[in-house]
């Protein structure tokens, strides 16, 4: 399994937002190929033979980041299948107030 693009950056987005990005394979992928991520945040869903489309939706910035006022965030999605292994795709952002 192959991707035209293994890691997205959506930039500087507000706290709370949600924001949808999609990653490409380069070749249709295998039947029974199996999506995850690294938290509850980032929903990743098959679109078609080769897309997939991830939903992530900003959390708060912490509390002990408060004066800074931003913190960087990345998340691991999982494509796994039995025969072919698994790739990790990363999305990344900068979360403001």
């Amino acid at each position: 399994m192959k991707f035209q693009n293994k890691v997205v950056d959506l930039g500087t987005i507000k706290q709370k937002t949600t924001h949808t990005v999609s990653f490409y394979a380069s070749e249709d992928l295998p039947k029974g190929v199996r999506l995850g991520s690294s938290c509850g945040c980032s929903i990743p869903k098959l679109i078609g033979d080769r897309e997939i489309q991830v939903t992530y939706k900003a959390g708060s910035v912490p509390l002990h980041l408060i004066g800074e006022g931003y913190f960087k965030t990345s998340k691991t999605i999982y494509v796994a299948h039995p025969i072919f292994g698994q790739e990790e795709l990363y999305l990344t952002a900068t979360v403001t107030l």
